[in-house]
């Protein structure tokens, strides 16, 4: 993700320029119903307590122990004020990426360049081993030729599903 300050850095940074793509997005906030002021005095409450044996002050205690009381504390003040513990706000937003400088885009279209190097190269083989198993009249040569061949054509691209959609 990239901004504008970072654009008008960048060495490929040209007014015809087709690197920058806009995407949009939609951003998931899970969110406490409490204000900022309630959370600050749900704050102020537990740094005027004491926890554990032997007694420790809020701030004296481990963090991960306090973010458990301080979770523990809101949680609670948010049931009993608002009736619930969270709210969950969806909005949508947008971001640049930089498809020259991000490693994904240019690593997936290297990928699929030097994958269909690898099937055109598989296709001419299958296409050789048919036509000289046709031109030998072999029915079983011919009949594996021939589906080697028609899935390297198209075949096996429309019935494999991208890696991204496996489950």
């Amino acid at each position: 993700m990239v901004n504008e300050e970072i654009c008008m850095g960048c060495s490929y940074n040209k007014p015809d320029a087709e690197c920058k793509r806009t995407m949009a997005w939609e951003w998931r906030g899970e969110l406490i119903p409490a204000t900022r002021g309630e959370y600050q005095q749900i704050m102020q409450q537990l740094e005027a307590e004491s926890f554990g044996k032997p007694p420790k002050h809020f701030h004296m205690l481990e963090r991960s122990e306090r973010e458990t009381i301080e979770t523990k504390r809101v949680k609670d003040y948010c049931r009993r004020v608002y009736g619930k513990t969270h709210l969950t706000r969806l909005e949508m937003r947008e971001t640049t990426i930089c498809q020259r400088e991000n490693h994904f885009y240019v690593e997936t279209v290297k990928a699929f360049r030097d994958r269909r190097y690898e099937y055109k190269d598989m296709l001419k083989k299958a296409k050789g081993r048919f036509d000289a198993a046709q031109s030998a009249n072999d029915q079983a040569t011919l009949t594996t030729s021939k589906c080697e061949f028609f899935s390297g054509n198209f075949g096996w691209q429309v019935s494999k599903r991208p890696s991204f959609e496996s489950s």
